[in-house]
């Protein structure tokens, strides 16, 4: 009985375990993206009270999902752990999440009787001190996203708040989570506020008319707040190596006033504008390995991370320290320069156009971009990781405060070019799919591939083998250029060079044969590297096989035959140099033979009359030995 027990108790244990690790395990989506459920902080307030959220204040804890609903974070997720008291996740590079609200109809199919949802006409929520004013009323719930630099100074967007809430609700990535956001690292915060009322319906007693309650209704409202931190790897690391600049602001050569909202044309910034005589702050490229043949060209090896960062230099609500000079938040813009149409830009936009090798654009919008830094301290990087053509536009506008407020926009324009540095170009059989690697030979033919880079200049040189009076003879078929993914398959040899446009200096030589011709390999096997001469002539390598009887081997190795001592004295000088650069003619030559395994064999059947003669002698000794045994035996 007590064994029965303790099993009891253990397995209840161990259940108790499970229930409190289940939670806090990730799950796997659809797609394979990790999924963490999200805990946060639910707060109450009376019927009366504001939305006034005290962070600094404990609450009652979300682990899971309360009666409206439940958070989770999906995507590129690759770990979890702590940041400054927020769960903190490290996204791969390149990868993004999103987060998703599970609405739970609970609460608004509730009877009147129950606590159910009750419409809120309020349309401001506070945070520590400060207010979010929405744009329009609660209604039966809102859910808003935050962001933050630094954890200190948030900023909401009008595009990532969602009122009269009554489903399920995400904040995707590429619109509300980018990015910028992960590789400068990101403080984020969602809440939920909403209205509950419950109807009492009131009693009588005709006894004791004193305890007689009226029918009426209770009200409670509440904010679930879940707060965390998402970047990419080494974010904090601090920007090292060359840096790039350009200014934003008239002081540089890239800012112009345009007109109105829709930041085209380009009119000087006079004495009298706003903007006259300060800039508003600076972006910086780094990252990169070096600046090519021009200033806009930036050159990265494999590895490098290139990154635009923004540099503020005044707070948006005082430029240039000046209270009455701020960002305007332009509900209306667009960049006819990109054609982009009407829409909310919101306090600033960065817009950067990306254009590969193959001429195909997109177009990365950042939203309420100046808004994000929110001040001087809190600088924004984007990291570049593709090779191509940028164009960068930062489109904004300035209020100057007066009796008659005015704006003026601004448009911030330039433009650079990333190629790799490496210039690598890669050879692969036609038929079997291998890497070629340099002086390979192959009897399919191969295809260029320049996987690593887009932009080298490509130069490819044919030489064949022609008869002539004095042997075969190499002659040069062509020498042009070739195109990634070209493929070469008639028998030659094939000179590929790989050129850096912007940096004629980084170049790579790789050379193929195509074929099976003896001569052609055993040309191509001796090439040297380092004079960048080859070793034999065709016309030597000729007067080797027809004169010397020598036999180039399937791998262009070339095996010299043996020949006399005499021989050798009265060989020709020049007979006498092709020989050593060859096998040694003094000694006997062996004969490296492949194995069916690829291995190789030496032939011993030159060695078989010195062996024979050897075996002779030895016969020889045995047998007298033996008759001079037999000999002392009789005696």
């Amino acid at each position: 009985m007590k064994k029965i027990i303790k099993h009891i108790c253990m397995t209840l244990v161990a259940a108790i375990i499970a229930t409190m690790i289940v939670p806090s395990m990730p799950l796997a989506a659809d797609d394979g993206k990790i999924i963490y459920d999200l805990n946060g902080n639910l707060y109450e307030f009376g019927e009366k009270s504001d939305y006034s959220i005290d962070t600094k204040i404990p609450a009652n804890k979300i682990e899971g999902a309360t009666e409206l609903g439940s958070l989770s974070i999906s995507g590129d997720i690759s770990k979890t752990y702590t940041k400054d008291k927020y769960t903190a996740y490290e996204i791969e590079d390149e990868g993004l999440f999103s987060l998703s609200y599970k609405y739970d109809n609970y609460l608004a199919n509730a009877a009147d009787t129950k606590w159910h949802l009750e419409s809120d006409s309020s349309k401001k929520i506070i945070v520590d001190d400060k207010e979010i004013d929405l744009d329009k009323k609660i209604g039966k719930g809102v859910i808003l996203l935050q962001t933050s630099l630094d954890g200190k100074s948030w900023v909401t967007n009008p595009a990532f708040v969602k009122t009269d809430l009554s489903g399920d609700h995400s904040f995707k990535k590429n619109k509300a989570i980018n990015n910028i956001q992960l590789v400068n690292g990101c403080y984020y915060r969602v809440i939920v506020a909403y209205k509950t009322a419950k109807a009492n319906k009131g009693s009588f007693d005709i006894t004791d008319i004193t305890s007689t309650k009226m029918p009426d209704t209770e009200y409670k409202k509440y904010a679930e707040v879940y707060s965390f931190y998402a970047s990419y790897k080494d974010t904090d690391n601090e920007v090292t190596g060359e840096k790039y600049y350009f200014a934003v602001g008239p002081k540089g050569k890239y800012t112009s006033k345009t007109k109105k909202n829709n930041y085209s044309g380009s009119e000087k910034v006079d004495a009298k504008d706003p903007h006259y005589g300060w800039d508003l702050g600076e972006f910086c490229l780094s990252g990169y390995t070096d600046i090519g043949d021009s200033d806009d060209v930036f050159l990265k090896s494999v590895g490098d991370k290139i990154k635009l960062t923004f540099y503020l230099n005044y707070d948006i609500e005082k430029l240039n320290k000046n209270k009455d000079l701020k960002i305007e938040n332009d509900e209306k813009g667009s960049d006819e320069g990109f054609q982009i149409t009407s829409h909310n830009m919101g306090r600033g936009e960065l817009i950067i156009k990306h254009t590969d090798s193959e001429n195909k654009s997109t177009i990365m919008q950042y939203s309420d971009y100046l808004a994000a830094l929110a001040s001087p301290s809190a600088d924004t990087t984007i990291q570049l990781f593709e090779e191509g053509d940028y164009e960068v536009h930062l489109d904004y506008a300035i209020t100057e405060d007066g009796i008659v407020d005015s704006t003026t926009y601004y448009r911030t324009a330039f433009s650079f070019r990333i190629r790799n540095s490496n210039c690598m170009v890669y050879l692969f059989d036609t038929v079997s799919g291998n890497e070629l690697q340099n002086k390979d030979i192959t009897e399919n033919g191969f295809r260029i591939d320049t996987a690593m880079s887009s932009y080298p200049k490509i130069t490819i040189k044919k030489e064949v083998l022609n008869d002539s009076a004095t042997g075969m003879t190499a002659d040069t078929r062509f020498n042009r250029s070739a195109t990634d993914g070209e493929e070469f398959s008639d028998e030659g040899i094939y000179t590929v060079t790989a050129v850096n446009r912007f940096n004629d200096q980084l170049k790579t030589e790789k050379m193929i044969y195509v074929g099976s011709n003896s001569i052609m390999t055993a040309y191509i096997k001796h090439y040297n590297e380092n004079t960048k001469e080859y070793e034999y002539s065709i016309e030597e390598l000729n007067r080797l096989v027809n004169e010397e009887h020598a036999e180039i081997q399937s791998n262009g190795d070339i095996v010299i035959p043996a020949v006399h001592e005499e021989s050798i004295e009265d060989s020709s000088s020049e007979s006498r140099s092709v020989s050593e650069k060859a096998v040694s003619a003094a000694e006997p030559a062996v004969k490296s033979e492949p194995n069916k395994d690829g291995s190789e064999q030496i032939s011993l059947m030159r060695y078989i009359p010195y062996a024979a003669g050897g075996g002779m002698i030895i016969v020889i000794m045995i047998i007298v030995i033996s008759s001079k045994k037999r000999k002392n035996n009789k005696e």
